[in-house]
């Protein structure tokens, strides 16, 4: 629940501040990539005092039995096998690469 009130926190912080911040290096999702940054390792520096094993918390809960995720990747691996012929595009696309997918992302390009 705090974890989940914390991403939406930052994700409405952050995109609050993408207008306002200046641009780092030329684009000001670096600048709010890099606040993140310093501000995730601020938390992390102020809380590992407080840490505790977490292992005392969990009790005989199969989700965390090595086994039990073993057979659950099998079976996830299986599935994606059975239904990956049965996937197509249906429309033509242009094929491009995993970096020119990646800055059409960050830097919002539509070539």
């Amino acid at each position: 629940m705090i974890n989940g009130f914390g991403m939406f926190a930052g994700a409405l912080l952050g995109g609050y501040l993408i207008k306002i911040v200046p641009a780092y290096f030329g684009y000001q999702v670096l600048t709010i990539f890099l606040l993140s940054g310093i501000v995730r390792a601020l938390i992390a520096i102020v809380m590992a005092p407080a840490h505790r094993d977490s292992s005392l918390f969990i009790r005989d809960a199969a989700f965390f039995d090595p086994e039990t995720r073993r057979i659950g990747t099998v079976i996830m691996g299986l599935v994606a096998l059975v239904m990956a012929p049965r996937i197509h595009e249906v429309r033509q696309v242009k094929s491009i690469t995993s970096s020119e997918l990646f800055y059409s992302v960050i830097l919002g390009r539509k070539d």
